[in-house]
């Protein structure tokens, strides 16, 4: 009788299984609010407040957007609280009935792949589109261990990730 060898990738391949289970218990009204939420704080950037808009080299004009936008985008930073709360809520609800390797192994397999692509293609398009950009440690980057030991990333939202790492040991 043949048995599987376990290794990495039986693993990996039972974390995705997993976690393909867990989206049938997917709560769609908390995703759209998160994406309500990342909605408001990408106006508040983009209607020049903050992130890397002050080092883009080539600014647009914001001028032309609705009131209620430029009203709406003023309080945008107030989305990143509602955010956390609500990924919160949907991390430790996807936690429910996996064990400390497992959730650690999805968690790795939805965020780092994410986080590398959006490195490279930032590395990518900065030296067109910025300046001022701490060049020296962006490939340094794209491992993620600047978090940990200090460093510069080149994607302004990445600041949440220690912090999201952070939560998941509490």
């Amino acid at each position: 009788r043949h048995t599987p060898k376990k290794g990495l990738a039986s693993g990996v391949a039972k974390s995705l299984v997993d976690y393909a289970r867990n989206m049938k218990k997917r709560s769609y009204t908390l995703d759209l609010l998160r994406i309500y939420a990342a909605f408001w704080v990408l106006c508040f950037h983009w209607s020049g407040r903050g992130g890397f808009y002050p080092i883009l080299a080539h600014k647009f004009e914001v001028g032309w957007l609705p009131v209620w936008i430029t009203y709406f985008s003023k309080t945008g930073l107030l989305g990143v609280d509602v955010f956390f709360i609500l990924s919160g809520t949907v991390i430790a609800k996807s936690a429910i009935g996996a064990s400390a390797k497992i959730f650690a192994e999805t968690r790795f397999l939805r965020l780092y792949p994410v986080y590398l692509m959006s490195t490279l293609f930032a590395l990518i398009i900065a030296p067109v589109s910025t300046v001022g950009l701490h060049r020296s440690d962006n490939w340094f980057g794209l491992s993620g261990l600047q978090f940990w030991v200090g460093g510069h990333t080149i994607l302004g939202a990445a600041w949440t990730l220690p912090i999201e790492v952070g939560f998941y040991f509490l």
